[in-house]
């Protein structure tokens, strides 16, 4: 978890001040009142927990008529901070165990706990944090933003070439470069390996596009390793052009990045798959599937649409795969066994898990075996 510079306002006001917390905030509440995040960001700031807007107001409202509690029932000034710490006590739906510690020494820890260590760059898992945020508030503001999805390209050979050394020399050359390259507003994290994750608010696929390229040049221009071209390949995705949830961004700049490793690498690739315009419908059916002769499975399939799937495998299959899946289904007490022949077009493996999300297309949408696996899972939410 990672503080603005809300925080430290937080602390000057309350080290300052000499009338009760109220007044204290009163200056900040003006400020930042109408950030929709506000409360939930001072609470945040407050108490190092995370409620969303709602919650945090209500639990404001209570820290206060708390804090005023207190310091009538022993008649002396009560630090808002302490009364914090009494109210979480009492209070253990919130945090179980509340423990002090030294601002500085929190701040280090969670700095230490979200950076990746050889190239100064954020970690996957906040990384996962951030996204989730910087899409809510796209949605907010009917605003924009763009993922730029980046793989070196040949790094097994330069590890296997000149050592591990030489190998995290590189990683944290493109960790600079892409540090000395973003604006404030942007983010990068290392995905893992040598994966690397930028996303750029309020920018285009198009823009997202000309920063890989600078990026590219920079990263051309080093001499990382002696009398070999270290280069990257990238994919970028955009909200809401190519998806309208995390999951789906990332998977579309996944896609684009494989595309430009097939076409030769060392480039840059905006995905081509715009967000899917027809209905998904939940479909939570098992099913097999054959690669030629060799059956894969089981698996689970999780939506559809006309167009395609998504389904959850043990195995990694591969984006340009063709499978024959056979999906099994059961309508009005009767079984039922479909045969749908399917693109594989992204692949990615379930956080925290060993089983990978893929999806696809049907080889013919408007197959009579497509159609009915579809209808199958019309009784399901419509997504």
């Amino acid at each position: 978890m990672i503080y603005n510079d809300l925080q430290d306002e937080v602390l000057f006001l309350l080290n300052r001040t000499v009338g009760s917390p109220e007044e204290a905030l009163h200056s900040l509440v003006e400020e930042h009142g109408t950030d929709p995040d506000f409360y939930s960001r001072l609470i945040a700031a407050m108490m190092n927990v995370e409620l969303d807007e709602a919650e945090a107001r209500d639990r404001f409202v209570d820290l206060l008529d708390h804090h005023r509690q207190l310091e009538t029932s022993t008649a002396r000034r009560i630090d808002l901070r302490v009364a914090a710490m009494d109210y979480l006590v009492l209070h253990p739906e919130i945090v179980q165990s509340p423990t002090i510690i030294d601002q500085a020494a929190l701040r280090l820890a969670q700095r230490l706990a979200a950076v990746d260590e050889l190239t100064g760059l954020f970690n996957r898992r906040f990384l996962e944090t951030y996204l989730t945020k910087e899409l809510n508030r796209a949605k907010r503001y009917g605003q924009v933003f763009s993922i730029l999805f980046l793989d070196l390209d040949n790094f097994k050979h330069i590890n296997d070439s000149h050592g591990h050394a030489v190998g995290d020399r590189v990683l944290a050359g493109l960790g600079k470069q892409i540090t000395d390259l973003l604006r404030n507003e942007d983010f990068a994290a290392r995905y893992g390996g040598e994966e690397f994750t930028i996303v750029l608010p309020q920018t285009t696929a198009e823009g997202a596009t000309v920063f890989g390229e600078r990026l590219r040049r920079s990263l051309g221009n080093l001499d990382l390793v002696p009398d070999v071209p270290v280069s990257f390949s990238a994919g970028v995705a955009t909200y809401p052009r190519h998806g309208i949830s995390v999951d789906e961004i990332l998977r579309q700049a996944d896609a684009a990045l494989y595309d430009a490793k097939l076409s030769g690498k060392d480039r840059i690739v905006v995905s081509n798959a715009e967000k899917r315009a027809s209905t998904r419908y939940v479909a939570d059916f098992p099913a097999v599937a054959y690669m030629g002769s060799a059956e894969i499975g089981p698996l689970r399939l999780c939506d559809v649409s006309e167009n395609g799937y998504s389904l959850v495998s043990d195995d990694k299959l591969k984006p340009g795969q063709m499978l024959r899946i056979r999906v099994y289904s059961t309508v009005g007490g009767e079984q039922h066994e479909h045969d749908v022949m399917a693109h594989v077009i992204w692949s990615r493996r379930v956080a925290d898990g060993d089983s990978y999300r893929v999806g696809g297309e049907w080889e013919r949408p408007h197959s009579a075996a497509a159609e009915e696996v579809v209808k199958t899972a019309t009784a399901g939410t419509a997504r």
